[in-house]
């Protein structure tokens, strides 16, 4: 689409779920050829050290976390989504992120409930949390999107 035209590379690309190797060597790429607003959305922990290896902007480039909801008690299995724990976020933050302002920057916390927006206490419940984890989280993260 660039080639012919049809965006530039201001326009915001938010690179979310699963990504296998292919996948995060093209989100690099992408960095890497200038598109400025490419947000990969980090599934997992091991994710941001494949974009600190191959990404070689001189400017930061963003990053996002997805927080893991967890699955409700009367689910088959009760496990968490993917992405990143919501007890682990701030620990990962602090290890990994924080300090390094000056290559990635976080801009972005993301939340994937698996039955999506119905009014009931798991619905409510893990929004909550999350927004009390984005909260916990901007004291620190000034480059985090409000």
């Amino acid at each position: 689409m660039y080639k012919r035209r049809k965006i530039n590379k201001d326009i915001n690309i938010v690179c979310n779920g699963f990504k296998q190797r292919n996948y995060t060597s093209r989100i690099a790429k992408l960095i890497n050829s200038g598109f400025k607003n490419v947000i990969p959305i980090l599934d997992n922990k091991e994710e941001l050290s494949m974009y600190k290896r191959s990404v070689k902007s001189k400017e930061p480039f963003k990053i996002g976390i997805r927080v893991a909801a967890e699955e409700e008690p009367s689910f088959p299995f009760y496990t968490s989504r993917l992405g990143i724990r919501s007890k682990d976020v701030l620990e990962f933050y602090v290890d990994e992120i924080e300090g390094n302002e000056d290559k990635f920057q976080l801009k972005m916390l993301h939340i994937f409930l698996n039955k999506g927006i119905k009014d009931d206490i798991y619905y409510w419940s893990e929004l909550r949390k999350s927004i009390n984890l984005y909260c916990q989280l901007k004291r620190s993260a000034l480059s985090l999107i409000r």
